[in-house]
């Protein structure tokens, strides 16, 4: 066994009864927590047991949850700024024939190294595209040490009347095909840190055949379902007009909407849906930053939680959220409720909080690993350098974290009890090769056919050169 002992640390558990200690210390052996608690009731160590006092400095608390990415974007990251939704779309499409698996590759080591450094010890990652975009990305996955939850988006409908853009032929799948893709990905790719996982691109561009299909799948494997939902008005109003109903009633007719589905935004949804949310214990990615970056809708998130809705933040990609930064999104989840609501009094940022870690483990269906220091679960920890101007004074800490956070505070990260962050740089990776690496991608990417159109001309800085 191996013994690891991070002592002398204001310790943030958010167990059930969301204990925290001034004084505490969390013991990790081999790859799970075994005890937390006080200070003055640590018991003796074992010979070998390797102790890291937190100086009475640090923050120890579990490691964030991103419940919704697409990491390979870093590599277009910046690109798609304040363009139209039409522009938008029709330079995805260019982007994501582009992005092959080297450049996906490079993209998403960049994407996890910046989630790591910000604390994040999970994350979902959502691709769709090239054929080699998943393997690039899963490579990416494994050399970085995360917990990834990987998904592999699908569609098979030619459909023109959502968001009025049609998916060309060549990104489109039969139902066989799709389940055929994610086997192979399975066997090569899933581990203890890994998982792959079904995702439809919409609901109104899969058919239903194909959604069953990943549902089926899903059950058979026990991984999450994801499905893109809600993004935009006009989703809710085609379910209307095809099937009747809004389309989380459509999901739930067809019977996918438990075990284990996630929904990516859920803007779009109403009161009725989010009983039905509920009751089949569906999880949402809540993407604030994503959406108000297109401009979109404030989801319903307050009412989400009185529903007791298992909800969870998402940073989303990087070209619908230029920054992985996860502690950003939860400030924002909380300040637009009190906008919205036009209520200042509503919630804390212990609401902030708990979507970083357990809500977000719940809406990933994985509270049973992650999420919380409890004796047992997984060691996903985080140590944050709270003597810095922008975390003190220490007795407003919970407030600081969210409201006035610097993710470089972050400096130390273990996932499965093995460091993956030490002193605030990666242990296993050469940040500086990885950069190199996705500026040289990036380059060849941006150049393609569709992909920079039109970026420089929305830019107001005139780049003069000599």
């Amino acid at each position: 066994m191996t013994d690891v002992v991070l002592t002398d640390a204001l310790v943030l558990t958010m167990d059930p009864q969301r204990r925290a200690f001034r004084d505490g210390y969390v013991w990790i052996r081999d790859e799970v927590v075994h005890q937390v608690g006080s200070m003055g009731a640590l018991p003796p160590l074992p010979t070998g047991a390797g102790v890291r006092s937190m100086r009475g400095r640090h923050v120890v608390m579990p490691g964030l949850v991103n419940t919704h990415d697409h990491i390979s974007n870093n590599v277009v990251r910046g690109t798609f700024d304040e363009g139209s939704h039409q522009d938008y779309g029709t330079r995805m499409f260019a982007a994501l024939r582009a992005l092959d698996g080297d450049a996906s590759h490079a993209g998403a080591m960049s994407s996890l190294v910046e989630q790591l450094q910000g604390g994040i010890t999970t994350t979902q990652a959502g691709e769709f595209g090239h054929r080699d975009r998943p393997s690039g990305v899963l490579r990416a996955a494994r050399e970085s040490g995360l917990r990834v939850v990987f998904s592999l988006a699908f569609t098979d409908s030619a459909d023109e009347t959502v968001n009025a853009l049609s998916v060309p032929q060549e990104f489109r799948e039969t139902p066989d095909e799709a389940v055929g893709q994610l086997e192979a990905l399975h066997g090569e790719f899933a581990s203890p840190l890994i998982t792959v996982a079904p995702e439809a691109l919409s609901p109104m561009r899969c058919t239903p055949e194909m959604i069953s299909s990943l549902h089926l799948y899903a059950v058979a494997r026990d991984t999450p379902l994801f499905i893109h939902l809600g993004a935009a008005a006009d989703e809710m109003e085609e379910s209307q007009r095809r099937y009747g109903v809004t389309t989380v009633g459509f999901l739930a007719g067809l019977g996918v909407l438990a075990p284990k589905t996630v929904l990516a935004h859920a803007n779009y949804v109403d009161e009725q849906d989010n009983a039905l949310l509920a009751e089949y214990g569906t999880g949402v990615a809540h993407c604030p930053v994503a959406n108000i970056w297109a401009g979109g809708r404030i989801p319903m998130l307050a009412e989400w939680l009185e529903a007791d809705v298992r909800v969870g933040l998402g940073t989303d990609g990087a070209t619908s959220n230029n920054g992985q930064n996860l502690w950003e999104t939860a400030k924002m989840a909380v300040l637009l409720q009190k906008f919205r609501l036009a209520d200042r009094t509503y919630a804390s940022a212990g609401l902030g909080l708990e979507l970083l870690t357990i809500g977000g483990a719940r809406a990933m269906h994985m509270e049973d690993r992650i999420g919380s220091l409890e004796p047992g679960k997984q060691a996903d920890v985080i140590c944050i350098d709270i003597d810095r101007p922008t975390l003190t004074p220490r007795e407003t800490v919970t407030s600081n974290l969210v409201y006035s956070h610097d993710r470089s505070a972050v400096r130390h990260v273990y996932v499965a009890g093995a460091e993956q962050l030490r002193d605030g740089v990666p242990v296993n990776l050469d940040v500086d090769a990885i950069v190199a690496r996705v500026k040289e991608q990036a380059g060849m990417v941006i150049a393609a056919p569709g992909v920079g159109l039109g970026f420089a001309e929305r830019s107001l800085v005139n780049w003069v050169d000599d």
